[in-house]
């Protein structure tokens, strides 16, 4: 273990509000949110994907983001770590369709997305709605195979999701199709929904 006491502090600048962190409930604060993270242990890293609202902005750079971030170091004797950086973005003054996303950032949005996307189908099968529930997984399996095929090369973790969703639509529609699934059955694909979304959600990986 490297790290405890893990706090991220998210703050707006110049009118940008932060409006949520995809996969995480964090608490407000005063123009931001606090998010208190799980204990970090050596060669693990965390994304996090960040939701912000702002208004039209004039061309130039702008800062958007004051992140302060507070840890206890374990290879330290517990001595407090603070770290604060100032997120910029610039902002061009030629036509919008000049600009295009950044795949990097939309790949971890959509994973992200996909993960709680099944804790949300979970849900809709513990009321028996399967025929939702394949709608649901089809509709974000839909999402990442586009964008596999706008990346110049296959992503595993991209690739990896479409096989898992693929799977779990598989076992949906032979619910929806065949027999009711039994009590034991439901319960281990809800099971395997929850595990998968935990694991996305928490967007934890160890190299």
């Amino acid at each position: 273990m490297v790290a405890q006491g893990i706090r991220l502090t998210a703050t707006g600048q110049a009118g940008c509000e932060v409006t949520g962190v995809l996969g995480y409930e964090p608490s407000p604060a005063p123009a931001g949110v606090i998010l208190d993270l799980p204990d970090m242990h050596e060669h693990e890293s965390k994304i996090l994907a960040t939701e912000i609202a702002h208004s039209a902005l004039a061309a130039g750079e702008h800062e958007l983001l004051k992140l302060n971030l507070e840890y206890a170091d374990c290879l330290g004797d517990l001595d407090a770590v603070v770290v604060t950086v100032t997120v910029r973005l610039r902002v061009g003054d030629g036509p919008a369709e000049l600009y295009q996303p950044n795949l990097d950032v939309v790949r971890v949005v959509e994973l992200t997305r996909a993960a709680m996307t099944k804790d949300q189908v979970a849900s809709v099968l513990d009321r028996g709605e399967y025929a939702k529930g394949v709608r649901m997984l089809k509709e974000q399996l839909d999402v990442l195979q586009g964008l596999q095929a706008r990346g110049s090369e296959a992503d595993p973790q991209v690739q990896a999701e479409i096989r898992e969703l693929t799977d779990l639509i598989d076992r949906l529609d032979a619910a929806v199709s065949g027999p009711p699934p039994t009590i034991q059955e439901a319960s281990t694909i809800c099971k395997d929904l929850r595990w998968q979304s935990y694991q996305g959600r928490r967007g934890s990986r160890r190299s």
